[in-house]
């Protein structure tokens, strides 16, 4: 189909399928050296096309490797009072991450007994806490909770607190560490700020359609900046419903559009609980 990217928007779906075949049939040889799972790469998961699209797909077993932590591309959300039965249905429905929104020692603890009562093996499983940075400095609880999670994102965290959990990190008293709540424009002077970076960032991204002819957005968009700077972006409940009409004419939903788009931008994806059946 050449470099022109309008021909390869235009016959999407004929190069999306030559894309597929191609790890495939690459995968089958097993040629040494190679790993044996393409999606587990440090950064940017998939596989782009000239259109800047992805082809690989992406499945509730796909992982990728967050500072040496393997984390899946698909989790659910977990938010009280329906922890527990929200985390054993995904649990048996082949999930394996979640995330705690404003996490509490409740929440949490639903989240360990669903995953003694599914029988999956903790190992499997990983717990991604959402928790704000007062609660480092008020909660003398907090640190037993902290020993459960596999990653912590801390709340509008300011330059000065994000190098006490540096050293903390360093101590081993935290795994993988991220920010969340920041407006775009705070994230931006809080990297230029900060010499350790995190390991990722929950915001409120612009989503644009790879390879569409919306993708100018990207100019507004964090999300490839962040990945050249290896910091993955996570994202939960996506929904944009007026961005996504203008490629919905197939049987997709608006969410599960959006939900694809950013999943082919090489974010990390966590899905309400109300949604779990539509994705």
């Amino acid at each position: 189909l050449g470099e022109d990217p309008g021909l390869w928007y235009s016959n999407w779906h004929r190069a999306s399928a030559m894309a597929r075949e191609l790890p495939r049939r690459f995968a089958r040889s097993k040629p040494r050296g190679i790993p044996p799972a393409l999606d587990r790469q440090p950064a940017g998961h998939g596989l782009r096309v000239p259109s800047g699209g992805r082809a690989l797909q992406v499945s509730r077993t796909s992982r990728i490797l967050m500072r040496q932590v393997e984390f899946p591309l698909l989790g659910v959300v977990l938010r009280p009072p329906d922890a527990y039965t929200t985390a054993w249905t995904a649990l048996n429905l082949g999930f394996r991450s979640f995330l705690l929104p404003e996490m509490n020692s409740s929440t949490l603890q639903d989240a360990l007994l669903a995953i003694i009562s599914s029988e999956v093996s903790r190992q499997e499983v990983r717990l991604l806490g959402e928790v704000p940075s007062s609660r480092f400095l008020e909660d003398e609880e907090l640190e037993a909770d902290l020993r459960e999670l596999d990653a912590i994102s801390v709340e509008s965290v300011e330059t000065k607190a994000w190098q006490s959990l540096v050293k903390m990190q360093h101590q081993g008293r935290l795994t993988v560490v991220g920010v969340s709540g920041m407006h775009p424009d705070r994230v931006k002077e809080f990297l230029d700020e900060v010499e350790e970076k995190p390991a990722f960032v929950i915001s409120d991204f612009t989503i644009y359609e790879p390879g569409g002819p919306d993708e100018a957005r990207k100019l507004v968009s964090q999300m490839e900046t962040l990945q050249d700077l290896g910091i993955f972006t996570i994202a939960q409940g996506l929904s944009d419903v007026a961005q996504a009409h203008s490629v919905n004419g197939h049987s997709a939903s608006s969410a599960q559009v959006i939900d694809r788009w950013w999943l082919q931008l090489g974010g990390l994806l966590f899905v309400e609980a109300s949604e779990m059946q539509e994705h």
